[in-house]
């Protein structure tokens, strides 16, 4: 039987609010964008976003934010993108988002990734790293989607949780592809204590219909559809 891990969340919400404290300034923050559930799949974007002044998550959420506001660039994307993985069918994309885990690999908010905000971002991602790997390891997560793959990002968050430090891309035996206007996509299959962790990495889902072009012909879209259809 599967489970819901409401009293885990609700204790890892209390450390990461006590930790933060230490900063010295009021930081808004969310954990988690769907239900803290058992799944093999976890789905990291790179941060919340928003105004510093939206109140902190305290509550874990019992829907997928993704699904709730199609109005949102970057949850558009996200839908748009697993539409597609479902060969167009919208109802299997929607079905999968709902058994899926979904949080962003820093977990302070900011109005933008604006030099302004440098270091509120740099401690947002590092304090956030051992909460993600805890999530990852609590929920049981095997295959992990990141969305968004540069130097401060998703699936530079991953890699951190991970243990793994220093540029993701340049990591031994990384696959690497491209998409349209040279967006890169990554694959990589990470052995920790003995569990093999299948990552895949893709360009900001906000901007999906720029690199989208030729998606269905990209290897490492191609994997992540043989994971999601098994």
């Amino acid at each position: 039987m599967e489970e819901l891990f409401e009293l885990e969340y609700q204790e890892i919400n209390k450390r990461f609010k006590n930790e933060i404290k230490t900063f010295g300034k009021n930081l808004s923050y969310s954990i988690t964008g769907t239900p803290l559930r058992q799944s093999n799949v976890l789905i990291v974007g790179s941060n919340w976003g928003g105004t510093d002044d939206i109140p902190s998550q305290i509550q874990m959420p019992l829907i997928n934010d993704i699904l709730a506001d199609q109005n949102n660039q970057t949850y558009k994307g996200y839908l748009d993108f697993f539409v597609k993985t479902y060969s167009d069918n919208k109802l299997q994309a929607i079905d999968f988002l709902n058994r899926i885990v979904y949080t962003n690999g820093n977990f302070i908010r900011t109005p933008s990734e604006k030099q302004q905000y440098n270091e509120v971002l740099n401690y947002g991602y590092s304090v956030t790293a051992k909460y993600l790997k805890e999530i990852t390891e609590l929920i049981g997560a095997r295959i992990i989607i990141c969305f968004g793959n540069s130097e401060r990002s998703a699936t530079s968050a991953v890699f951190k949780s991970m243990g793994i430090e220093g540029d993701f891309w340049k990591v031994k035996d990384i696959q690497a592809y491209k998409v349209a206007n040279n967006f890169n996509t990554y694959f990589f299959s990470q052995h920790i204590n003995g569990t093999v962790y299948k990552i895949f990495s893709f360009p900001h889902s906000s901007r999906f219909n720029t690199w989208k072009k030729g998606i269905e012909g990209n290897e490492v879209f191609k994997i992540l559809k043989s994971e999601l259809n098994k």
